[in-house]
């Protein structure tokens, strides 16, 4: 019977991770996450690729941490609900989605 490996001393709070250890509300988007995010904003709609895009370049990286979260989330919905969500035929599941989605249709300049 063997020992078991010893790792090095681990100076991060117990029960955390590695992908635990960054603080998501301190960062800015780098140019990777923003690519990144550029890629998911291209959608089989023109309109919401124009909508997404529009919204990423203007007004992505001043925002909240909470709106940017918000807005990383809205992105892993089905093309027919944000297209549903920003046209008003649909009210968004949460407020903090629903304020998104208003600042992303301002962002376009007032879409109804």
């Amino acid at each position: 019977m063997t020992a078991p490996e010893r790792s090095e001393p681990d100076d991060r709070e117990p029960g955390r991770r590695d992908s635990d250890s960054r603080e998501p509300d301190s960062r800015e988007p780098d140019s990777r996450e923003l690519g990144r995010l550029r890629w998911r904003c291209r959608r089989g709609m023109r309109e919401l690729d124009v909508l997404l895009t529009r919204f990423l370049d203007q007004r992505f990286c001043t925002a909240s941490p909470a709106t940017q979260d918000a807005f990383r989330r809205l992105l892993e919905s089905h093309d027919p609900l944000i297209h549903a969500y920003c046209l008003g035929q649909l009210p968004a599941p949460t407020a903090e989605l629903a304020a998104l989605v208003a600042q992303i249709t301002a962002a376009a300049g007032g879409v109804p």
